[in-house]
């Protein structure tokens, strides 16, 4: 499928490593079997976005592209490899889901707090590399502190992102 001068290339669909801690796009069951009813008749018509660290590859951008190929049995997948870091990998990923504009607040309030407690970064700097306000990237960190069963539903969409900011003051067995 690909060749010397395309700008991606095959990859073995079990190479590619999938960080636990990462932004997925939120897409209800028909949206997901039209992907898949689409890359059955088509093929992948984007190619997943991959970052090299290290000897290992992994995933920024593509995971339901990734699971509908493993679905369909496939053994490679076409991919852009750049070379990358572990933070990288998380940035990028946060991101292109915002950027699609369906993303999980939830979602990124982890992977903000990870970036920041983990990988020693300053929330202005996590907002300057992501294009982020540093005040909702501030927002989005706070969230991250909410009770597991609030955060689950501000990713479920039942809670809003600036209701469960409200939250924030409460103790946590009051939200419980």
């Amino acid at each position: 499928m690909a060749d010397e001068s395309s700008p991606y290339k095959m990859l073995p669909v079990d190479s590619i490593k999938v960080p636990d801690l990462r932004v997925t796009s939120v897409l209800d069951a028909d949206l997901l079997a039209e992907l898949e009813e689409s890359i059955t008749r088509q093929g992948i018509l984007q190619p997943l976005q991959v970052e090299q660290v290290g000897e290992e590859l992994w995933l920024v951008d593509g995971l339901h592209r990734l699971l509908v190929a493993k679905r369909l049995g496939w053994e490679e997948i076409p991919c852009i490899i750049s070379p990358g870091t572990q933070e990288g990998v998380l940035l990028k990923n946060l991101v292109v889901n915002r950027q699609r504009g369906k993303s999980n607040p939830a979602q990124e309030a982890k992977l903000i707090r990870y970036l920041r407690e983990e990988g020693g970064l300053p929330l202005e700097r996590i907002a300057s590399i992501t294009g982020l306000s540093v005040s909702w990237t501030r927002r989005l960190h706070a969230i991250s502190f909410l009770p597991p069963g609030v955060l689950d539903l501000v990713g479920a969409g039942k809670l809003g992102a600036s209701i469960a900011l409200e939250l924030l003051p409460l103790k946590e067995e009051a939200i419980l």
